[in-house]
């Protein structure tokens, strides 16, 4: 992202986004603005947002379809989304392979169901896989 560029970082935690605001004071960043959200709504700008990245978030989520779709709603038309979340078979490498695959199958099936079409899957971090998705309807 270049100087012109905004970040919005949203969070549940408000602590957590204290702390960004902190840091960005801290570093002399001024174009990052934070955003407490919600369990199924992350509350970001509609058509606002180039890339959201989830770190470690979709496999927590209560109600993935639903969050998903709200976060959907606040994609530009081009835009996308980038999942990073635990791999079980990297976390737990006594995992049986086939619940590695379940596991990786059922975030999948996940981002499928809120109409995201996954475009690249990467599998280079030590514990976490990534996920490069658009919304279906921009295919």
């Amino acid at each position: 992202m270049g100087s012109p560029g905004r970040v919005i970082a949203e969070d549940i935690d408000a602590q957590a986004l204290k702390l960004v605001r902190e840091r960005c004071a801290q570093e002399k960043v001024s174009n990052v603005s934070v955003l407490v959200g919600g369990m199924e709504d992350p509350k970001l700008p509609a058509g606002a947002v180039d890339v959201a990245l989830m770190v470690n978030v979709l496999s927590a989520l209560g109600n993935a379809k639903t969050f998903l779709a709200n976060l959907a709603r606040s994609l530009k038309p081009d835009g996308r989304l980038v999942v990073i979340d635990w791999n079980p078979g990297k976390l737990y490498p006594q995992m049986a392979e086939q619940e590695t695959k379940s596991a990786l199958r059922r975030t999948l099936r996940q981002l499928q169901d809120a109409d995201f079409e996954v475009l690249k899957v990467l599998d280079f971090l030590p514990t976490q896989t990534i996920w490069i998705c658009r919304r279906r309807d921009q295919g």
